[in-house]
């Protein structure tokens, strides 16, 4: 994730507030002015509740980024500040950050279109909104579309390459994988969606990992200058150049290792998956399971409440272990204690008569002074 959100923001955001604007201000890192938001059709029609599906997927689904489009269409420009540091909780696991792309990847088309297809009111309102930056909004989302058909070419490319396989053998194995891919995220996706996007992206990683060692291979025994190889080259230098641009966030470059082995994840079923839970409207982020669904928390298969036992027993059993060789080592230690202080009292084996009676005779003449003074007192 710290490399995913890097790059967003050294490239995405980046180029849009060279270009025009920004066309998203996250609501976790941003600040805006009172008046703006107040203004004449913004915060009344952001307030606006969803009735049509559409109205679902654009208003609830990403609310910064419809802020943003009204913001934007009122004639407002929102900036990128690239100096500032701001902290923000990002997915944690692998079916939250599913989750949170199933609800930006269709709001985000959503709210670019609806940009798009209001493009005269928003260049005549926002002197910041060029025919220009349109075009390159066009161009993105364009692009956008074609992702999945990119990428699903480029794994086919870079399979038949390193593996030296036939192209239409190839071809029908990718085929038929993206039509089970999508036949099961149509029966369970959105319950299962762990199992429909870990499995085979954890599949596609092996391939893609397959493919990189190949590719360095096909670099250092013959040329780089194949399709694929210019590729990898590529996206490295770029990463590393921006990298080197934004010297404090340097270290989030390591993590793009896992970023390209996710590729196809990312671009390919992460996509269908959107598209095909296009009807949830929950968030499913950081919330529980009976909160986000509205129904009750899935009970625990018999698998799984067995296994639980078995952890629970074998973490009992070695807790009982240290719990006992605690207790024999606090016994030695209190043994241990005991004979020093037994060591220490044996040369002092004094009753306190004799230690008196020693007082006294060093100093006899404080036994005088107190005894006249006692007399002292007692005389009428």
């Amino acid at each position: 994730m710290c490399f995913e959100y890097s790059i967003a923001h050294w490239f995405q955001k980046a180029a849009e507030h060279v270009f025009g604007c920004v066309l998203c201000a996250p609501g976790c890192f941003s600040l805006f002015r009172a008046a703006a938001l107040m203004d004449d059709n913004i915060m009344h029609k952001y307030t606006t509740t969803a009735v049509e599906p559409r109205h679902f997927v654009q208003y609830d689904q990403g609310e910064d980024r419809w802020l943003s489009t009204l913001l934007l269409k009122q004639g407002y420009r929102i900036e990128y500040a690239a100096a500032s540091d701001a902290e923000t909780y990002a997915p944690e696991g692998f079916e939250e950050f599913f989750n949170q792309r199933r609800r930006w990847t269709p709001s985000s088309v959503a709210n670019t279109i609806d940009l798009l297809a209001d493009y005269r009111r928003a260049c005549a309102n926002n002197a910041c909104i060029s025919r220009i930056y349109i075009l390159y909004q066009f161009c993105v989302i364009g692009f956008s579309m074609l992702g999945p058909a990119i990428i699903f070419s480029m794994l086919l490319y870079a399979q038949v390459a390193a593996f030296s396989r036939k192209y239409g053998s190839n071809y029908r194995l990718q085929h038929g994988t993206s039509w089970i891919l999508h036949i099961y995220l149509l029966c369970d996706g959105e319950q299962y969606p762990t199992v429909c996007g870990k499995s085979p992206s954890i599949g596609y990683a092996f391939v893609m990992l397959a493919v990189v060692v190949a590719t360095c291979s096909q670099i250092v025994l013959e040329t780089m200058f194949s399709p694929t190889s210019m590729f990898v080259v590529g996206m490295i230098f770029i990463f590393l150049f921006a990298a080197c641009l934004h010297p404090r966030e340097f270290t989030n470059i390591i993590y793009g290792i896992i970023f390209f082995l996710m590729i196809p994840a990312t671009y390919v079923i992460l996509s269908f998956y959107s598209l095909i839970n296009l009807n949830v409207i929950n968030w499913g982020t950081r919330e529980a399971v009976a909160k986000a669904t509205g129904q009750e928390t899935k009970k625990e298969s018999k698998l799984e409440t067995k296994l639980k036992k078995a952890w629970n027993g074998a973490t009992g059993t070695i807790l009982r272990r240290k719990e006992k060789a605690g207790d024999k080592r606090i016994e030695e230690l209190e043994r241990q204690l005991e004979e020093v202080k037994i060591a220490v009292q044996r040369p002092n084996s004094f009753n306190d008569s004799q230690i008196r009676e020693n007082e006294l005779a060093e100093k006899p003449w404080e036994d005088e002074e107190v005894s006249s003074d006692v007399s002292e007192a007692r005389t009428p």
